[in-house]
């Protein structure tokens, strides 16, 4: 999903939004006026944007599933800084050697759908070395699509969809211990400014 945004000025806060272009033309069809004006997302906009995108129960049509939505963080060992936006949930596996020593992905049950606008992920423990082999490295985590409880990677599905939602390259936590824990919560937010 590509949801374009800028920058407000006052609080280097991104704003998300939608355009529309009008263009009005005489009776010969010579341009007279043109406009591009960003719409205001409202609440149930919101809602509906991310229930279409997390794994919280909430569906904006009765038929809705969202078994397979986002639900989902994994660890990773691969330094995610120069990734771009044509990454994939394969790529994010197999950069990642956690994959093959340890099971790096931990699913919410429901993200948390409290807070308008918001979506909540987790805090989901990770413990060493069940999730983290012991003396590896931590650089980042991958938001990835729901699964079943503890799982190996973010590609780790049979069905089509979308894996990998985003990644966050984080501080390095170099050389993992034994019995050491890493808490993670993510947060994905697009709330719209009341005024």
């Amino acid at each position: 999903m590509v949801v374009p945004f800028e920058t407000q000025a006052e609080t280097n806060q991104p704003v998300f939004y939608g355009s529309a272009d009008i263009v009005v033309y005489d009776e010969s069809g010579n341009e007279m006026f043109a406009q591009t004006v960003h719409n205001r997302l409202v609440n149930q906009g919101e809602d509906f944007i991310l229930s279409q995108s997390f794994s919280d129960g909430i569906h904006p049509t009765s038929n809705g599933d969202d078994s397979y939505a986002i639900n989902s963080i994994c660890l990773t060992s691969f330094d995610v800084s120069g990734v771009g936006e044509t990454y994939t949930a394969q790529q994010f596996d197999i950069d990642n050697s956690l994959d093959f020593t340890a099971t790096p992905c931990l699913r919410d049950s429901s993200a948390d759908s409290t807070v308008q606008g918001k979506r909540v992920i987790g805090p989901l423990v990770f413990q060493v070395p069940q999730n983290a082999a012991i003396t590896t490295d931590i650089k980042g985590i991958g938001i990835c699509r729901n699964n079943q409880g503890v799982f190996a990677g973010c590609d780790d599905f049979t069905t089509g969809g979308v894996y990998l939602f985003a990644v966050i390259d984080t501080t390095d936590i170099l050389n993992v211990q034994q019995d050491q824990t890493v808490s993670v919560k993510y947060t994905f937010d697009i709330t719209s400014d009341n005024t």
